[in-house]
């Protein structure tokens, strides 16, 4: 397990440290916390602990269906859609 602490470009911001594992590939985490080179164990932020507790590995591959519905975007319009809706919900902005 590897520990990471990011500083944040906003001098604001919520310290956050991280605590992952580079022998499950997957770059995700817990809230929108993500993007580390393996999977995010732990997450202390603010004051609030995150803690897998079970992860369960399969080799069943999964059929994911293609969106019938939405609006197609650009990465750059999801960013702004994801600082926005975070400014909205007061998430990881002071």
């Amino acid at each position: 397990m590897f520990a990471s602490d990011f500083p944040s470009e906003n001098p604001r911001a919520h310290k956050r440290n991280y605590y992952y594992t580079r022998t499950i590939s997957s770059q995700f985490g817990p809230l929108n916390f993500f993007g580390l080179p393996g999977l995010i164990l732990e997450l202390n932020y603010s004051s609030t602990t995150y803690t897998a507790i079970k992860i369960s590995l399969s080799d069943k591959q999964l059929k994911i269906k293609e969106p019938s519905k939405g609006k197609k975007i650009t990465a750059e319009e999801f960013e702004d859609l994801i600082i926005k809706t975070m400014k909205e919900m007061n998430i990881g902005f002071d």
